[in-house]
This record gives C-alpha cells, sequence and structure tokens, in this order.
C-alpha cells in the first residue's frame, strides 16, 4: 500500500467517525508524524473484542452443527 493510499483511508475513518481516530502532526524541525488519539484506540479495543466473539459464536455454532450430521 502506498504512503498516499494509507493516508487515504485514515482520512476516511477520521470523516466518517464521530471524532478523529487518528491526529496528524505537520513536519518541521522535529519532524511530522500520525497519532492514534484515545478515541481510536478505544475504537481499537472494541473492534479486537467483537472479534473475539465473533469467532467463539463461528467456533460454537460450527462446533454445533457438526453435531447435527453425526
Amino acid at each position: 500500500m502506498s504512503y498516499q493510499q494509507a493516508w487515504s483511508f485514515v482520512e476516511q475513518m477520521n470523516r466518517l467517525s464521530p471524532l478523529p481516530v487518528v491526529t496528524r502532526k505537520r513536519g518541521g524541525t522535529n519532524g511530522g508524524g500520525a497519532e492514534l488519539t484515545s478515541f481510536g484506540s478505544n475504537l481499537i479495543e472494541r473492534y479486537e473484542k467483537l472479534q473475539t466473539m465473533h469467532d467463539e459464536y463461528i467456533q460454537k455454532t460450527g462446533e454445533a452443527m457438526l453435531f447435527c450430521f453425526l
């Protein structure tokens, strides 16, 4: 993925989100950069929990379906 494409995705996330997910610091004597906001960090934590719950559900559902065929 190119640098420009990555920034395009970051800007899109920030536009779609009620609060900024990533903040950008313009270059200067110390250089620029980007920082994940506390909202962005919380968003990632919630996503990871949701992903875990989804994985567990899929595992249980798959096992239940397997027993239907035995």
